[in-house]
């Protein structure tokens, strides 16, 4: 996990609950005791509980669809600084076993690893990975067009 200062902690937290009430249909009012107990560890200089609350942010991301992932990758890197992987290692062994396979069977293999793609295609260290992800993708459209 990235550092952070302990204020930064805080904000993280409630920051997250804010960002699922706006993007998922999940109602603000579950969070309301959550951001009150968020306030009292900062108040309390609870840094193991704000912590805490990080890593279950964490857990919970990996539950979400990709694009929602994306959409909170990008503002927690805006926001905070802070970087999530995208990928659950469960999803990266399926992208393994996609690479390893060198064919995309099925639209969700599609979807993966285009999300992937979109993922790292910035990345100077993983061009050769773009490269190759890219040619399956090309591959599963022409078979499929």
């Amino acid at each position: 996990m990235n550092k952070l200062k302990f204020e930064e902690l805080k904000d993280l937290n409630l920051f997250f609950y804010h960002f699922l009430t706006e993007h998922t249909d999940v109602p603000k009012f579950l969070f309301d005791e959550p951001s009150k107990l968020v306030d009292e560890a900062f108040i309390k200089q609870d840094v193991k509980f704000l912590q805490w609350g990080v890593k279950d942010m964490l857990q919970t991301v990996e539950d979400m669809p990709v694009n929602l992932k994306m959409k909170l990758k990008a503002e927690l890197l805006e926001r905070f600084n802070f970087d999530i992987d995208i990928f659950s290692q469960r999803e990266l062994r399926k992208i393994e076993k996609i690479i390893e396979k060198n064919v995309i069977k099925k639209d969700q293999e599609y979807a993966l690893i285009l999300n992937r793609v979109e993922e790292i295609y910035q990345d100077k260290n993983k061009l050769d990975e773009v490269k190759r992800l890219n040619q399956l993708l090309s591959d599963y459209i022409e078979k499929n067009a």
